[in-house]
């Protein structure tokens, strides 16, 4: 009894880990299993060889991407090469017919994989820098000149003590002057950041007289309004309805 109870406690705790690494099939099933129930046609042989056809073309680039993959390889070609033989088999089948741009369409395909192998890239893990733990280090990203100015920058700041960084003493303006003063740095008069929004009821009115008046009727809430929200910065608007859409009657007219 006790084996049995451990069993259905260990499966009670695996249920989740089981519907999370399923849960895209069993979303599959929940979505065939309503649409079979409420679309009397869906579980129809036609309606399912239509979404097998349908669905063929991204099964043959998932299993030629997922071969890639394998091989730990990265190309970002497949897209292309699908729609350039999709192209050909259109264009070529007036002259060639079925079977001679199908086999078109593979040795065009074919070379175009031969010529992506060139193109393929082998994915690199994190920590392959030259920095400490593998980190990126900044020779690995910038080089030359701009490499020389990370560089100088770095060794400018590490003169700064920490009172320098915290203490009322020196200013962030005169640090930067005193760090960088050959440069010219510059600093500019501080700004008030507040919140705005450009939105106004005569935009808004704008916005609505584009409308024809049986556009505007249907806006019209039972009150005898149409209202508006800014989804920017929530503001509400009322209007009169003559006052909207083509040939409106403008307050003040």
């Amino acid at each position: 009894m006790s084996g049995a109870a451990g069993s259905t406690e260990k499966a009670h705790r695996n249920l989740p880990r089981l519907v999370n690494e399923h849960r895209a099939l069993l979303m599959l099933v929940a979505l065939c299993t309503y649409l079979g129930a409420f679309a009397p046609n869906f579980l129809s042989i036609h309606n399912l060889t239509t979404i097998l056809k349908g669905a063929s073309l991204n099964a043959i680039a998932a299993i030629g991407f997922t071969l890639i993959l394998i091989l730990g390889q990265l190309d970002l070609s497949i897209g292309a090469v699908v729609m350039l033989c999709g192209m050909l088999v259109i264009g070529l089948q007036p002259s060639l017919g079925w079977a001679g741009a199908f086999a078109a369409s593979l040795g065009a395909g074919a070379l175009g994989g031969l010529a992506g192998c060139e193109n393929t890239t082998t994915p690199q893990a994190t920590g392959g820098g030259s920095g400490e733990g593998g980190l990126l280090a900044p020779g690995d990203i910038l080089d030359g000149e701009d490499g020389e100015n990370w560089a100088r920058s770095n060794l400018l700041l590490d003169t700064v003590e920490d009172m320098e960084l915290i203490g009322p003493r020196v200013t962030p303006t005169d640090l930067l002057v005193r760090l960088f003063h050959e440069e010219g740095p510059r600093v500019f008069d501080a700004q008030s950041v507040h919140f705005g929004c450009s939105c106004s009821s005569e935009r808004v009115r704008e916005s609505l007289s584009i409308y024809s008046a049986k556009d505007i009727r249907h806006m019209t809430t039972e009150a005898g309004i149409v209202t508006a929200d800014c989804q920017f910065c929530g503001a509400h608007y009322e209007f009169d309805p003559s006052e909207l859409g083509t040939g409106a009657e403008r307050p003040g007219d």
